[in-house]
């Protein structure tokens, strides 16, 4: 079936801090969303629908001939490159601090706000908080000061930026990255995949109940990392084996599957705003997938590729790999518009683009920011 046509709403909603408290997962038997949920998922698609239909394009918006001139602009070190193993292993743009702010999810246990522009650490998210790797990393919408960070110790943690508090600790072992629902300025629906099965928190109110719990099949190959729609119906996991699964979340039937021949394990996954693309990367480079027909439409040379990334706009995407980071162009078929190989030893682990595609951020043993 075709995914890309899949619509949904949104609802007002508050920006209301959880309390801190340790919430236990524990998924429902029904396997089923509340209605009121699955309600509030559908009305919230139909409105991004007609928002994307209605968005225009950025006046300030880089051309493919501005990004062609990205060169390095800056590169800061927040985390401390001693303890496990060194390096950003993610990052996510973060809104509520202005528009060049990204989160930064460090192997040394500790998130960070960073402005990129300056270099200027704004909060370090440490205390109290994650005691191994951070894997993933996402705000709460631009209205809220809450982000929240999956890592191997086996939690999920919500925090209070601007009091660089742990306010709440989900015990969630296994998380391989989380993403919030784009409900508004305040998102409080939480989708995480770990390597056994992916769910759906409800993060409102300080309650963090797990809404669903959908695991693999038996003998199926473990989930290696996961992505939401932007259109909030539809979730992806990417799998060990090289396969996409694509999951309708009100009912969390399947919805799609998608594989290259000679794929291996799916390490990263982006929807583009048009909410018809989505690309996959591996170990031998990028696919690129037309979701209306769940076929692959494009393959980038791109080894070892780590990241994938769209811009807001949906027509460029950012790429980082054990040796590089790239640019793609949609409107030139996916060209490649540059291509930056002056990174550190590992290469990327990370990638997110600046306001209107003007710079991509570069997670790697350090930050990196390229830009014209």
């Amino acid at each position: 079936g075709r995914v890309g046509d899949a619509s949904g709403g949104r609802t007002k909603a508050k920006d209301e801090e959880p309390a801190k408290k340790k919430a236990k997962t524990k998924a429902k038997t029904d396997g089923g969303l509340p209605d009121e949920v699955s309600d509030d998922l559908l009305s919230t698609s139909k409105t991004l629908v007609s928002m994307r239909k209605k968005r225009e394009i950025s006046a300030t918006l880089a051309s493919a001939d501005d990004i062609g001139r990205f060169a390095l602009k800056g590169s800061y070190a927040p985390h401390d490159k001693r303890k496990g193993g060194g390096g950003i292993l993610a990052l996510a743009t973060y809104p509520h601090a202005g528009a060049n702010a990204v989160l930064t999810a460090g192997a040394d246990g500790v998130a960070h706000v960073v402005d990129t522009v300056s270099g200027e650490t704004l909060a370090t998210l440490k205390e109290g908080g994650h005691t191994k790797n951070i894997t993933s990393i996402a705000s709460l919408g631009a209205l809220s000061k809450c982000i929240t960070a999956s890592s191997v110790d086996g939690t999920v943690r919500l925090w209070d930026v601007a009091r660089s508090a742990c306010v709440s600790t989900i015990k969630h072992a296994g998380v391989l990255s989380v993403h919030m629902h784009p409900s508004g300025g305040f998102s409080k629906y939480m989708y995480s995949a770990t390597p056994s099965s992916w769910c759906m928190h409800d993060l409102g109110e300080g309650s963090e109940a797990c809404l669903v719990s959908i695991g693999i099949e038996a003998g199926g190959a473990p989930f290696t990392t996961g992505a939401l729609h932007p259109d909030g119906l539809v979730y992806a996991t990417g799998a060990g084996n090289g396969v996409v699964s694509l999951w309708e979340s009100r009912s969390q039937s399947h919805a799609g599957t998608v594989s290259a021949e000679g794929a291996t394990g799916i390490s990263s996954i982006a929807f583009s705003e048009n909410g018809y693309h989505m690309a996959s990367a591996d170990a031998d480079g990028v696919k690129v997938w037309d979701l209306r027909k769940l076929s692959c439409i494009h393959t980038l040379d791109m080894p070892k590729a780590a990241s994938v990334a769209y811009d807001a706009s949906g027509l460029f995407l950012g790429v980082g790999s054990a040796t590089a980071a790239a640019v793609y162009g949609l409107k030139q078929k996916y060209e490649q518009l540059v291509a930056v190989d002056d990174l550190p030893k590992k290469g990327a682990h990370s990638v997110v683009f600046g306001v209107d595609a003007t710079s991509i951020v570069v997670g790697a043993s350090d930050l990196r920011v390229y830009g014209c």
